[in-house]
């Protein structure tokens, strides 16, 4: 009896919560998360988001991007349908198309990402500026 309970609960274990992690690309350029939110309320059921705003050195290319995890097809759905090829502007005026897609990687953190100390960003490391600057 032991045993068969063992394989029941590993059999439960295997099976994963199907969800569907959406991201928002393509935001106008100083897009604050506060301002993301206001346009997209109200958000439908989702189990995490999260915003990543613009990052300077990727010049031309930088957009702030976010992301939803949404457990329900058909309202993740709508969620793409109501907000893909929107015009979203920022409070500077900027404007851009926006862009909601299925993410190409699925899998996310239950818990939101924490810095580990004593660890400096890519950014601020010598051998990245130099590297931006063309200087070895």
């Amino acid at each position: 009896m032991g045993e068969k309970a063992d394989n029941e609960s590993k059999a439960l274990r295997r099976v994963k919560k199907k969800y569907y992690k959406m991201i928002i690309r393509r935001l106008p350029y100083e897009m604050t998360e506060e301002e993301l939110l206001e346009k997209l309320s109200p958000l439908p059921p989702h189990e995490r988001f999260w915003f990543r705003k613009a990052e300077d050195y990727l010049e031309d290319d930088a957009f702030p991007y976010a992301f939803i995890v949404i457990d329900d097809f058909d309202v993740a759905a709508k969620f793409q349908r109501t907000f893909n090829g929107q015009l979203f502007a920022d409070s500077d005026g900027n404007e851009s198309t926006v862009i909601v897609e299925k993410a190409a990687n699925q899998d996310y953190s239950k818990e939101p990402l924490k810095p580990k100390p004593g660890v400096t960003p890519i950014t601020e490391g010598l051998y990245w500026i130099c590297s931006i600057f063309g200087r070895s």
